[in-house]
């Protein structure tokens, strides 16, 4: 009867142990953003740059200034409600591409336009939602009449294109980011993951994040949000870990070197700063 009650006291003694050491973990996941400032806005998208600034994107101009300042109209860029998608890959060279005009615009760090282009007659009768900057002042863009991505150089020559056929055999699947980093193309797609390729358009791999709207990278981590949940993703070790949660649903997120912006269902925008331990 002893050893009974003694090898119950262990086991509950060891669940004792395994949650608390569950509970610290959450806690201290929690504990790796500390909170910078939280203010009201108008935005449908949030992102950051290098440089410690911060973007809104609203249904009719782009706004910028630096983080956690009360002004968020430092810099502004009007776009009279057109569909617009953004790529901060150089705060210097800031590509808008408005896929009802067809019109890439490049900005300089103080929003200002400096060129403007359309892309090339050949495309005018496909639908291309997705553009983004390439090395050598190419582009990136996904045709999604073709279900292809495809890259054209300085000039609008074209240079590759892969067919996505022959990667997703889903055709209800259809891609929602496109970006390049450190000579490797992403290309998000909701709820399937996320396809690198090389420079050259030869496919990689797939990473098998189910996030429902969006998707962040930084430093080879993946970063996504589900509900209030935000959550990082590690490729090489293939850890997904809860970063944060929030009191409302979130809507959009980015995150830098040094922060994390979210912006909730309501409209608030919280920046966290981000602790040593998150970045290693």
């Amino acid at each position: 009867m002893k050893t009974v009650k003694f090898q119950l006291f262990v086991f509950v003694k060891l669940l004792f142990v395994l949650f608390f050491f569950c509970l610290f973990d959450l806690l201290n996941a929690q504990s790796d953003l500390i909170p910078k400032c939280t203010q009201k806005v108008n935005a449908k998208e949030v992102r950051l740059d290098l440089m410690g600034n911060i973007y809104l994107i609203s249904d009719n101009s782009l706004k910028k200034n630096t983080v956690c300042e009360n002004n968020l109209i430092q810099f502004q860029f009007p776009f009279n409600g057109h569909n617009v998608s953004l790529d901060l890959s150089n705060s210097f060279k800031i590509l808008l591409f408005f896929s009802n005009s067809r019109k890439i615009v490049y900005l300089n760090n103080y929003l200002s336009s400096v060129k403007e282009l359309t892309l090339p007659d050949v495309l005018r009768t496909d639908e291309i939602p997705l553009v983004c900057s390439s090395y050598n002042n190419g582009i990136w863009l996904y045709n999604l009449s073709q279900n292809s991505i495809v890259r054209y150089n300085a000039d609008f020559n074209k240079q590759y294109e892969v067919y996505l056929t022959s990667i997703i055999e889903d055709p209800t699947l259809i891609p929602t980011q496109l970006f390049e980093v450190d000579n490797q193309v992403f290309l998000g797609i909701p709820n399937y993951g996320v396809l690198i390729f090389d420079k050259f358009g030869s496919f990689i791999k797939r990473i098998p994040i189910l996030y429902p709207e969006q998707f962040r990278y930084y430093a080879g981590k993946f970063y996504f949000f589900n509900k209030k949940s935000l959550f990082g993703y590690n490729p090489l070790r293939f850890e997904e870990q809860l970063l944060h949660t929030s009191t409302e649903e979130i809507l959009t997120f980015d995150i830098s070197q040094d922060y994390i912006a979210i912006i909730n269902i309501k409209q608030e925008l919280s920046v966290y700063e981000i602790r040593k331990s998150l970045k290693n």
